[in-house]
């Protein structure tokens, strides 16, 4: 998977003998995380990339820009502007203002897939350590190169599998607390957050909602229906752990801890609140009277 709108961040190519910064060249990338991760590597997720230049008066230094000047873009696993032999090459014509500077992309229209690219790389088979490709515009004009860099991340590590500890009823829903995984050779990555997945008998998943917590709601559950629960970690690039331990849970058409909050006046969305214990003591003895009286009559 060339995830919160991502572009490469661009890096002038140094100064050498006859070669110069002309702007920029930037990349961006369908799903703008900023990050190719391992679906996006192997095709299992579709991303593409679009490279967008701009080069003349706005450069570093200022050069005026002859019409019919022809720029040549270039992706690779190299740094810098490598020759074609190394890198996938394109090199569209630019059409200079009157000031002397001239922008375009490529593809003028539509995008080029992440797989497309990593392929003429020799890079299909996604390599296990993250890594860089990198970006380069480039033109010659009066004897002189003047080129520009930019780079994306090509991320395909994954993190350890979470350890799935309890599921609890919760009314349509089940409350499900985990701890991080360590990680190993073959699970390197941190984690940056987690989702878990109820399956039903009728084989149909219910995610939760990413979080960085390590406890998470399923809500939109049948009362009285046996459900498979596991977790999964991702991270920054969205790669997903393996799937943690199953636990089997069960909704209870009872109020839970935080329903019983809210129906006694708590106002809180979750998290750690402003206000003192004490401000809490009425909400809270609220919360748990309505939760007795509920049980009394049930």
């Amino acid at each position: 998977m060339l995830r919160r709108a991502a572009l490469l961040w661009l890096l002038p190519s140094v100064a050498l003998a006859q070669t110069a910064a002309i702007g920029t060249v930037t990349i961006t990338e369908s799903d703008t995380d900023g990050f190719v991760n391992l679906d996006e590597c192997t095709g299992n997720t579709t991303d593409n990339l679009i490279l967008t230049w701009q080069v003349g008066s706005n450069g570093s230094p200022p050069i005026t820009v002859p019409s019919g000047t022809t720029v040549s873009l270039t992706i690779s696993k190299d740094a810098g502007c490598p020759p074609p032999s190394t890198a996938v090459v394109w090199q569209p014509a630019t059409a200079p203002d009157a000031a002397g500077s001239a922008s375009g992309s490529y593809p003028v229209s539509g995008t080029l897939a992440v797989t497309t690219v990593l392929s003429t790389l020799q890079l299909g088979t996604c390599p296990s350590q993250a890594a860089l490709l990198y970006a380069c515009a480039a033109m010659t004009i009066s004897g002189t190169t003047y080129s520009a860099t930019g780079n994306i991340t090509l991320d395909t590590q994954v993190p350890p599998a979470p350890t799935l500890d309890s599921v609890a009823p919760g009314d349509s829903a089940l409350i499900v607390s985990y701890t991080v995984g360590t990680t190993s050779t073959s699970a390197p990555a941190a984690t940056d957050h987690y989702q878990a997945v109820a399956t039903g008998p009728d084989g149909v998943d219910h995610p939760s909602s990413s979080t960085n917590s390590t406890s998470v709601r399923i809500d939109g559950l049948a009362n009285g229906v046996a459900y498979d629960v596991v977790v999964y970690a991702y991270n920054k690039a969205g790669n997903k752990s393996a799937a943690s331990n199953t636990v089997a849970g069960t909704p209870e058409p009872v109020i839970d801890f935080w329903e019983a909050y809210k129906s006694g006046g708590g106002r809180e969305q979750g998290g750690c609140g402003a206000g003192s214990a004490g401000d809490l003591a009425p909400i809270l003895a609220a919360a748990a009277l309505a939760l007795a009286l509920r049980r009394r009559l049930s």
